[in-house]
């Protein structure tokens, strides 16, 4: 590999890393499609790696906690989206799980603040909210548990409909 094609690999590389953090495989994908040489990228990964300017475990940490506080995200969207920007299925499920642990993030009031931005002020809600809450819930990444669970108080008819409400 010659000087000129590490320059330009490694120019490009810091480009891609100015505009936003990004995977190893996102950052990979990116320089290939500039056009550089298989092992010039190769050597310009190792190079941002052993440097800490790639880290998918800091990014994966930091993506969690950030998308499950602002956006309510949960744990199988966020591990998902991870996985298809190039992080491995368990460093993902592990950015969660530590997140959580260390007291980063709260499931449950993550479900809760969730569950009040869709109903606003009222502390019950019909079968046809509770419906369409629950399966927003459920397309946000939570499981069906947890969102059963924070909505147990709030069904309004539970009693006429019995406990197959959901």
């Amino acid at each position: 590999m010659s000087d000129a094609s590490a320059v330009a690999v490694n120019r490009d590389a810091l480009a891609l890393l100015s505009r936003r953090p990004r995977t190893a495989a996102e950052l990979r994908e990116g320089l290939t499609r500039r056009g550089h040489p298989s092992a010039a990228i190769e050597d310009a990964m190792v190079t941002l790696e052993q440097t800490g300017q790639i880290d998918d475990k800091r990014l994966a940490e930091h993506y969690v906690v950030a998308r499950a506080t602002r956006l309510g995200h949960g744990p199988r969207r966020l591990v998902e989206d991870l996985v298809r920007r190039g992080v491995r299925r368990e460093l993902a499920r592990a950015a969660w799980d530590d997140a959580v642990e260390h007291g980063d993030l709260d499931p449950a009031e993550i479900v809760r603040r969730q569950i009040r931005r869709r109903i606003g002020p009222s502390r019950q809600i019909d079968r046809a909210s509770y419906v369409r809450v629950y399966n927003a819930l459920l397309r946000a990444g939570f499981g069906a548990g947890a969102v059963e669970a924070e909505l147990a108080d709030l069904r309004q008819d539970r009693d006429e409909v019995g406990d197959d409400f959901a």
